[in-house]
């Protein structure tokens, strides 16, 4: 197999596995806001369970760690479209990137879903957590098409 081959089944792999990720966390959401439910039907009649709280405080916690992933793969799998379509230097420009970043943004939202910070906590803002959530898989994706860009164009 030769390097143009080995690299298109490369470009190939990450599209295949961002997608793959992207289902999974779609369907967890699916499947955790269909069971965060707190009433069940029981012999004709709607029961409310006394556990209610409980269940649902692990479901939104659930929720919210599944969004941030699912926010990260997605902008992932958004790229891998992209690289489909480009040049090998540009793709192992992006890959050299991605190595260090992806990694270093999945900790970071993980890190902060599951560490709620104290301080600060009578202002009524986004936590720490929804503003990672917000920026990091962004900067990964404009970060991306311009590393993309900028060696696309290059000769």
């Amino acid at each position: 197999m030769n390097m143009k081959q080995n690299n298109k089944l490369y470009k190939y792999i990450t599209f295949v596995i961002s997608l793959f990720f992207v289902v999974i966390l779609c369907g967890l959401l699916f499947y955790s806001y269909t069971k965060s439910s707190c009433s069940y039907y029981l012999k004709g009649t709607y029961q409310i369970d006394s556990n209610c709280y409980d269940i649902r405080e692990y479901y939104n916690h659930f929720n919210q760690i599944v969004v941030a992933l699912l926010m990260s793969f997605s902008s992932l799998f958004l790229i891998s479209i992209f690289l489909l379509f480009v040049r090998r230097e540009a793709f192992i420009a992006w890959s050299k990137f991605a190595a260090v970043a992806f990694p270093i943004m999945l900790g970071t939202l993980l890190y902060t879903f599951t560490h709620e910070s104290d301080g600060a906590a009578w202002m009524s803002g986004p936590s720490n957590a929804q503003i990672a959530m917000t920026i990091l898989p962004f900067l990964f994706t404009v970060i991306s098409l311009a590393i993309i860009a900028v060696k696309q164009t290059e000769k």
